[in-house]
């Protein structure tokens, strides 16, 4: 079967489609999302099944953690050490927006956070580090919002994520790898977000 394509500003009822995708994620589902970037498939991080695919997609040859995607500036707190005033300032300027940024976090938050969210240190950060990004649209954002845990986007096709966007496309390329693509037209930026 098909991977199913939603015009997501066309279907009707916005809300409805939103908590579709949400339901996808929470059980273990990959959503392609877009964003102001590129168009990303989703996952929940806290699903195992959702964490494999999301591998799988990502393909060999890259072991780094996913960037975990927010649904508003406020929840990076939720990963990090209390932050200093350089670091706020980026929140506050550069989100949301197509920004990555990297934070050194300690061992015991660490530690604390992959024991409360059940997971591996190293599926959240990268030695010390870990890399959020909020971003600034709309299905995205309230998607993520309706997934309520920490959601991993990885790139979603190879050619076909900006500018030439083409759902069709995009669903020939990911059949049988996501399971819902929320289309909303060609990305703003059309390449992937910066990391500070």
């Amino acid at each position: 079967m098909a991977v199913p394509i939603i015009s997501i500003f066309l279907a009707g009822d916005y809300e409805s489609q939103v908590a579709r995708g949400a339901q996808v994620l929470a059980g273990g589902g990959l959503v392609v999302l877009p964003t102001e970037t590129v168009y990303g498939a989703a996952g929940l991080l806290t699903h195992p099944e959702a964490r494999s695919r999301l591998w799988a997609l990502r393909g060999p040859g890259s072991n780094r953690p996913f960037t975990l995607h927010l649904a508003h500036p406020m929840e990076a707190y939720r990963y990090l050490d209390p932050v200093g005033e350089y670091e706020e300032r980026l929140i506050k300027k550069l989100w949301p927006g197509p920004v990555g940024l990297m934070f050194s976090v300690s061992s015991d938050r660490r530690q604390q956070l992959a024991a409360e969210l059940k997971l591996d240190e190293s599926e959240l950060y990268e030695g010390d580090g870990i890399t959020l990004r909020c971003p600034d649209h709309v299905v995205a954002t309230d998607v993520i919002a309706a997934a309520g845990g920490p959601v991993a986007l990885t790139t979603a096709g190879t050619s076909n994520s900006g500018a030439s966007w083409r759902p069709e496309q995009a669903a020939d390329e990911l059949d049988g790898k996501v399971d819902l693509i929320f289309d909303a037209g060609p990305t703003k930026y059309s390449k992937p977000s910066t990391l500070i």
